[in-house]
């Protein structure tokens, strides 16, 4: 489980975003060429441009259908159980005072949440 959502976490905080970028770049320069389209290297680069568009979303449509359940869970991550919130290619520690605020109040409402968490009582006897 775990290691499921460490893949997920790498395809929609990175892999995902870096096929976009690429992708980005490309329509920007298709569109910027697309008035000479007559010459051989516009036709080139309009030609990897659409094939790279097509495994983006090949690629993103794959990595959705694969990791949806844990993206839908990621709302629940927070102070409360993690020290620091995963964004677009960094990680942005959480301050003092949120981490604080989130493990007095928060804990066990996100936690339950989570599919790591298994709710069980523990038991232990005392001898007097």
């Amino acid at each position: 489980m775990f290691e499921q959502w460490l893949a997920m976490e790498q395809f929609y905080f990175n892999d995902m975003w870096i096929f976009v970028a690429i992708s980005c770049v490309l329509g920007i320069i298709f569109f910027a060429s697309i008035a000479y389209i007559k010459k051989r290297i516009v036709q080139v680069i309009a030609l990897v441009t659409i094939i790279f568009w097509f495994i983006t979303g090949m690629f993103v449509y794959r990595g959705y259908e694969e990791h949806h359940e844990m993206i839908a869970l990621n709302s629940y991550i927070n102070a409360a159980n993690r020290k620091y919130e995963k964004k677009i290619f960094f990680d942005f520690p959480y301050s003092y005072s949120e981490l604080s605020l989130y493990k007095q109040g928060y804990m066990k409402k996100y936690f339950e949440a989570l599919p790591f968490y298994d709710a069980e009582q523990l038991t232990q006897e005392v001898e007097y």
